[in-house]
């Protein structure tokens, strides 16, 4: 999986360059932002999710990084969030990404899906492989430190998922700029 990164001098989208929210010159690297995109989205809204990814680096003055492939296992995201959580500030989910289970050991048949799992830079939730999910209360100290927030953009099933996408993002950009 190769990400894309911004290139602001280029003011286009190039692999091996990546965003700084540079101001004369001077650019300070404060916050940084993962967008993991499923390849089916991904190809049909590339334009769109790269103006988000504009908005958005000049709104949070972050570093933005893209990453696209099909995505069937959280570890493969997870990985690549841990690899990069110095001034990780924020994940987007879009598309068709893997969830993951949560529990309570005490109660392994009460079980929910979570994107908890992929603020846990730290990789302090314990997988319990006698149930098939993470167990929550492992995970909760890790909460009580830092973990960047994670939004997940998916509309539901009953809809044409490409449109919903791309009108999201037409009315988050049209918000940004007034």
């Amino acid at each position: 999986t190769l990400p894309i990164h911004f290139n602001v001098s280029k003011n286009n989208f190039e692999k091996g360059t990546l965003i700084k929210g540079c101001e004369e010159g001077v650019c300070i690297k404060e916050k940084k932002i993962l967008i993991f995109v499923d390849n089916k989205m991904y190809s049909q809204l590339a334009n769109d999710i790269n103006r988000f990814s504009l908005d958005i680096k000049n709104d949070l003055n972050s570093d933005i990084i893209i990453f696209w492939d099909s995505w069937n296992d959280p570890k493969s995201i997870k990985k690549i969030i841990t690899d990069n959580k110095d001034n990780l500030y924020g994940i987007f989910l879009i598309g068709d990404l893997p969830y993951v289970k949560f529990a309570r050991t005490g109660d392994p048949k009460l079980q929910w899906v979570s994107d908890f799992y992929y603020s846990d830079i730290n990789n302090n939730c314990l997988y319990n492989k006698s149930y098939n999910f993470y167990d929550i209360e492992t995970c909760a100290s890790s909460r009580l430190t830092y973990g960047p927030w994670v939004a997940r953009i998916k509309p539901n099933d009953k809809v044409n998922k490409i449109q919903a996408i791309k009108d999201y993002f037409n009315k988050n950009h049209n918000y940004r700029v007034g």
